[in-house]
C-alpha cells in the first residue's frame, strides 16, 4: 500500500469491488493518504479499515466503495 502497488493492494481492491476504471485512482489514493490509514505501527486490521472507509467517503471517485464495503 505505501507504494501505491503490488498483489495485495490490487486484490485487497478487488475484494472491496474497486472497478477496473477506478483502481489507478485507488491505489493513488491509498499510496498517498497511508500515514493517515495507518496512523501507528500498531494499527489493527479494524483501525485499517475503519479509516479507509472514512477518507474514501470523502473522495468523489471512491466514495461509492466506502459505502459498499
Amino acid at each position: 500500500m505505501a507504494q501505491g502497488d503490488g498483489e495485495v493492494l490490487s486484490n485487497f481492491a478487488a475484494l472491496i469491488g474497486v472497478k477496473d476504471a477506478d483502481r489507478a485512482a485507488f491505489y493513488a489514493f491509498t499510496q498517498q493518504n497511508f500515514a493517515s490509514i495507518f496512523a501507528t505501527e500498531n494499527t489493527t486490521e479494524l483501525e485499517v479499515l475503519a479509516s479507509l472507509e472514512q477518507l474514501m467517503a470523502r473522495e468523489p471517485q471512491l466514495a461509492a466503495y466506502a459505502q459498499e464495503g
